[in-house]
């Protein structure tokens, strides 16, 4: 019966370190065809994401939206990515008693507060031509994708982004 314990206990063990071991999605987005050749890409990061790394991924969404329309360049007409803080507070609770005097009182944790910070926000691009006159400053949607898909896209579906 003790042998029986030590393996549930190990079992249930292996369990809590595999489950905390998975990966979590960078974010999430969203994309939207203002016009023939004007996009909005709205990304929310998690918790975890760094907000270069969500400013990264609105680029590479860019690059691929620029590459799936048969352009090459795009320009950036709105960048409104921001990282915000949130403070959530935490109320003490109960973590043991203790008798004094024959009385039997609770012990209480000190009230907790953590400030998270997560990024979001639009990105709005423009697929412009080779005629236009912004065409040589543009971004050039094949070296950003070439740059970045090694870095933000992953066989992992777990580390990705998640489309909404």
């Amino acid at each position: 019966m003790i042998k029986f314990q030590k393996t549930l206990i190990s079992l249930i063990m292996i369990l809590i370190i595999s489950a905390c071991s998975f990966s979590s999605p960078q974010g999430y987005y969203t994309q939207m065809q203002l016009s023939t050749n004007i996009y909005r890409i709205e990304l929310i990061g998690t918790r975890a994401t760094a907000h270069q790394r969500v400013r990264d991924f609105a680029l590479l969404r860019a690059a691929e939206i620029t590459i799936e329309k048969g352009k090459k360049r795009f320009v950036i007409i709105a960048d409104n990515i921001k990282q915000e803080s949130e403070i959530f507070t935490y109320s003490p609770t109960q973590i043991g008693t203790r008798e004094i005097g024959g009385i039997v009182e609770p012990i209480y944790s000190a009230p907790q507060m953590e400030t998270v910070k997560h990024t979001q926000g639009t990105m709005t691009i423009e697929l412009i031509e080779k005629k236009d006159k912004r065409y040589k400053s543009a971004y050039d949607a094949k070296i950003i994708s070439s740059q970045l898909t090694p870095i933000l896209r992953s066989n992992d579906e777990n580390v990705n982004w998640l489309r909404k």
